[in-house]
């Protein structure tokens, strides 16, 4: 049988002689673990059958994968390689799919290979592997009102605090947001945790010259840091902006604090969003 030299290519063992000098250097040549350079992936499954049956069988291992340099692959993707000759893994560990959905199939049959913050892109989208799931390199969301925040609103009482629901949205791929569910609230998915910087704006159109406080809502509670207050005026612009850090599932609302008698919102002037900057 043969055995390996010290850099794993077959060699005759210890008193073989009877290989024939086409054995031992078609052996020999099998085990070399260099690039095979292939046209396409046509070309590529056709090589992979070839060392599957060779004699001995030369096909990829765990122990001995095999690696392409594959022409018809982006320019900076074009060397691969494979344990299995099923899944092929490119040197950058950048993988690429035509779609999500597709993206979410190889996450799921092959989620042991996968580690926190692997990199894919799936359908122009760049999406990193967070515990169990594919989520946006980048997740962001941004909320809008279509139409007026009115006194009938169920999500607004008299003289006091409400959140400002969203029944639109203008980003959302990571679904932070459903209109259906807590409309008021931007939450954060799992596997998406770090720190946020958000941004919201609305205005009131109010007859008298109570004071409005605006300021985010974490959780049901107050962050005292992000208020601000407008005083006098029919129209009273509201802004806030910071950043928060966020672990999944906290979720956050924009809140507008009217004393006195109700006040449209003007529609127009109501945007919500926040984008992930860092773990």
């Amino acid at each position: 049988m043969p055995t390996l030299n010290l850099r794993k290519h077959r060699i005759p063992a210890a008193g073989e002689a009877t290989f024939t000098r086409e054995v031992i250097f078609q052996q020999f040549g099998l085990s070399i673990n260099d690039f095979i350079p292939v046209a396409n992936v046509t070309e590529r499954g056709q090589v992979i059958t070839a060392l599957n049956t060779a004699t001995p069988p030369a096909g990829p291992t765990a122990e001995r994968p095999i690696a392409f340099a594959r022409a018809d692959a982006p320019g900076l993707h074009r060397m691969e390689y494979t344990y299995d000759g099923v899944v092929f893994i490119p040197f950058d560990g950048v993988m690429r799919f035509p779609t999500r959905d597709a993206a979410d199939a190889f996450g799921t049959a092959n989620a042991g290979m996968l580690t926190t913050d692997d990199r894919c892109v799936a359908g122009g989208q760049n999406l990193r592997w967070s515990i169990d799931r594919w989520v946006p390199l980048w997740p962001a969301v941004r909320v809008f009102r279509s139409g007026l925040h009115s006194s009938g609103s169920p999500f607004r009482t008299n003289g006091g605090t409400f959140r400002l629901n969203w029944d639109a949205e203008a980003e959302d791929p990571a679904d932070f947001h459903s209109a259906g569910l807590n409309p008021d609230r931007l939450t954060v998915p799992p596997g998406m945790g770090g720190v946020y910087a958000f941004d919201g704006k609305t205005r009131v159109e109010d007859n008298g010259a109570d004071e409005c406080l605006f300021f985010l809502d974490k959780n049901g509670v107050k962050v005292d840091s992000t208020e601000t207050a407008l005083q006098g005026g029919y129209y009273k612009r509201g802004l806030i902006a910071g950043e928060i850090r966020l672990n999944p599932n906290d979720w956050v609302a924009f809140c507008v604090n009217k004393p006195g008698d109700p006040a449209n919102l003007t529609p127009a002037q109501s945007v919500f969003g926040m984008r992930w900057v860092r773990p």
